[in-house]
């Protein structure tokens, strides 16, 4: 059974869940934006790589602006993402948990987005949560 573990707070989410594999494949995997099409909690189609080690995304509303930052201590990165109208700043914390690694992923509400929107994202965080866990373990297993 898959379960993210969801709190939400006063403008904010923290979505979190386990992951069977070490926390530097999870790190390798998230940290690399060339695997955003296949998880990222804002959905999109391609990327591109920029020279200054950014990312353009192609996403549903257009094209964003992602930056990945990865922590000193390589368990967990932060990504800003920068869109049209605003900007979402994830913070990503990952440690190992009995042979797996748990994720924690916390994100703010962006001044546009009202609760009722909110909600809606995050139920994609935890849809999107659950295909990273997927592809993670499923490439593990190959």
């Amino acid at each position: 059974m898959l379960f993210v573990g969801v709190r939400m707070l006063q403008n904010a989410t923290i979505c979190s869940i386990d992951i069977a594999a070490p926390v530097e494949r999870v790190f390798a995997f998230i940290t690399r934006a060339a695997n955003w099409p296949s998880w990222a909690i804002m959905p999109c189609n391609a990327v591109q790589a920029l020279p200054e080690g950014c990312w353009l995304l192609d996403s549903l509303g257009g094209t964003d602006r992602l930056a990945i930052v990865a922590k000193a201590n390589g368990q967990g990165a932060a990504f800003t993402l920068t869109m049209r109208d605003d900007q979402w700043s994830f913070d990503c914390q990952l440690w190992p948990n009995r042979g797996t690694t748990t994720l924690r992923l916390t994100f703010s509400k962006p001044a546009h987005c009202d609760e009722a929107c909110f909600e809606d994202y995050t139920e994609i965080a935890r849809n999107r949560l659950h295909r990273l866990k997927t592809l993670i373990e499923g490439a593990g297993s190959s």
